[in-house]
């Protein structure tokens, strides 16, 4: 299968490195591995009632015409599986599945209970269609009435194709939802210290790996150890990771709710074309989910293909922290380390792509730690579209370019969307850069879309030359700056335009660049930082206190969104608060 084309030029391969201090942090550097074998109208505005940014509380389970029980430990297939005592072993959709769940459909509003605790060595296939109403269930037991805690998918390490996935889609489908499983060990090797010596070292495992999908729910899962994530020899970036909790090709309705990814290569990778029909993925939900330690890039937001779409796309509320153990100077690993990103964006050299809206908003981004590498917490490359970075806490990124990376504008000629992206009411605490704009490919200039920054607080935690801003070139400037707040030991460096400009205060960026006409320099006054950066970052509470110049101070965003990072209603008509929360 055709691999994603590696990233964009040869000057991507030594400029990164030049400014994030290390090859470790060059995404250039580092080859983007495919992604292995597969089986077989426009958005509601921000915060709106109707924008799918705030999920409703946990629904309950629709249980229709059928309700069935595996129980892949103590069950048979012999068995009529409509109770916990005549529990089915494999799944309908199963290949392995045999008698009556074989001969099973699964119809609208069915729903197939997994005892909690029984580890299900076998892999789903997802090849029956529920409905709106009446969606069809994989429940891993969220009643907590039938066993201890949630079902298991184990795929026990088996280097075996038929293996390396949980749920799979073989062609299209409709309605379903996934919920309550733990979901480990599929792909990578039992023992790592064979791991460069197995025929197929690639083993990559997919939790649920998704095509041609519609209206699909995973939620309440805990994804953990696919493919191969240790940091320590043999395993090899060049090699191969590949362990992905959701990969999803074409999807129109995909809702990822309450769940955690830890050890594996990526969380969630989102990226429409290289597979199957559907060359667009729209109306995508992640939400209040956890991604942490021992992981490449969280969440990955490309394309895979020419003539792709990606729109309505919403990652929100969700905790992504303490993946330092692939950066440089922390990767014990063979060879090479991995680049490292919380949320990464565009990736791919593809042509005539349509970006539409994408919202990166409320999440928590911090590094509980004191040494760290990697690229940024939010890395664009290439990407176009309305992208739209609000309502977010960065803390302690450590990363070589900081909280959030711009770098490099769609190509021209390509036939993309322009950038237009908008970084809006963050709350920043850190020692590295808050925002960094930089071209690096020759035309494809980050300035040439349009870029709005407005309403952030950056509060520096030292006093080094990281500034809050960074444009790296004039070919990077952003159209708008304005209503933001500096804290740092150094008032002359707040930003910075890179060139015979040079460092500026708040006054050159009036002067020279006609920025910040109602910033501000002045402390944010939040309400605890007294943990500073470094193991305790996360305790820090960037929540503005009562006595804040930052009140009232900002300039009114109802018409993009309405809510602060707590979902507590901003004002309609008044200035608002600077920063990610509104004022008690």
């Amino acid at each position: 299968m055709k691999g994603m084309k590696p990233f964009r030029s040869a000057a991507y391969l030594v400029s990164l490195f030049a400014l994030c201090f290390g090859a470790c942090d060059d995404p250039g550097s580092q080859p983007v591995p495919a992604p292995g074998p597969g089986p077989g109208p426009g958005p509601a505005p921000i915060g709106s009632a109707t924008d799918t940014t705030t999920p409703a509380t946990t629904p309950p389970v629709v249980v229709g015409n059928h309700g069935y029980y595996v129980d892949f430990e103590s069950g048979a297939d012999t068995n009529n599986g409509l109770s916990t005592t005549s529990a089915w072993k494999h799944c309908p959709g199963d290949a392995n599945a045999t008698g009556i769940p074989r001969s099973t459909p699964l119809s609208a509003g069915d729903v197939v209970t997994f005892k909690g605790g029984a580890h299900y060595c076998g892999t789903i296939h997802l090849v029956f269609n529920g409905t709106t109403a009446m969606p069809i269930t994989y429940n891993g037991n969220s009643s907590g009435n039938w066993g201890t805690g949630k079902a298991v998918i184990d795929g026990e390490y088996l280097n075996q194709d038929a293996r390396r996935y949980g749920f799979v889609t073989d062609s299209s489908v409709s309605h379903v939802v996934i919920r309550s499983f733990e979901v480990l060990h599929l792909g990578g090797v039992a023992n790592l210290q064979n791991y460069s010596n197995q025929p197929l070292p690639y083993s990559p495992g997919y939790g649920v790996y998704l095509r041609d999908a519609t209206n699909v729910e995973v939620r309440d899962c805990y994804f953990h150890e696919l493919g191969v994530w240790a940091n320590s020899r043999p395993a090899s970036y060049e090699i191969g990771l590949g362990g992905f909790g959701i990969y999803a090709f074409g999807v129109d309705g995909l809702t990822v709710a309450n769940c955690e990814f830890t050890r594996m290569e990526k969380g969630i990778r989102v990226s429409p074309g290289q597979v199957g029909q559907n060359k667009a993925a729209r109306r995508v939900l992640i939400t209040e989910c956890d991604f942490h330690n021992h992981m490449r890039w969280l969440v990955e937001i490309s394309t895979s293909a020419d003539n792709t779409t990606l729109d309505d796309i919403t990652v929100s509320h969700c905790r992504l922290h303490d993946f330092t153990e692939f950066d440089s100077g922390v990767w014990q690993g063979a060879g090479v380390c991995p680049h490292t990103d919380g949320i990464i964006l565009g990736v791919s050299d593809y042509r005539n792509r349509t970006y539409g809206t994408i919202r990166l908003h409320s999440n928590h981004f911090y590094q509980d730690a004191t040494q760290g590498g990697g690229t940024a917490m939010i890395f664009s490359t290439g990407m176009g579209g309305n992208v739209q970075i609000y309502n977010n806490v960065f803390v302690n990124s450590l990363h070589g370019c900081g909280a959030i990376y711009i770098q490099d504008g769609p190509i021209p000629g390509h036939g993309d969307t322009p950038i237009n992206f908008e970084i809006c009411n963050n709350s920043f605490y850190d020692g590295r850069y808050a925002v960094l704009l930089r071209t690096v490919t020759g035309g494809c200039n980050v300035g040439d879309g349009n870029i709005t920054i407005l309403n952030n607080a950056f509060c520096k935690a030292v006093g080094d030359a990281a500034f809050s801003v960074v444009v790296f070139d004039t070919n990077s400037a952003p159209k708008v700056v304005d209503y933001n707040c500096y804290y740092t030991p150094r008032a002359d460096q707040l930003i910075m335009m890179r060139g015979p400009q040079g460092y500026a205060t708040l006054a050159d960026a009036r002067s020279k660049w006609s920025w910040e006409t109602h910033g501000m320099v002045a402390d944010p006054k939040y309400a605890d930082i007294s943990q500073g950066v470094g193991v305790n970052s996360s305790r820090n509470n960037l929540h503005l206190t009562g006595n804040s110049s930052c009140i009232n101070a900002g300039t009114n965003l109802s018409h993009r969104f309405t809510l602060d990072k707590d979902k507590f209603q901003r004002s309609p008509t008044q200035g608002w608060d600077i920063g990610a929360f509104k004022a008690p």
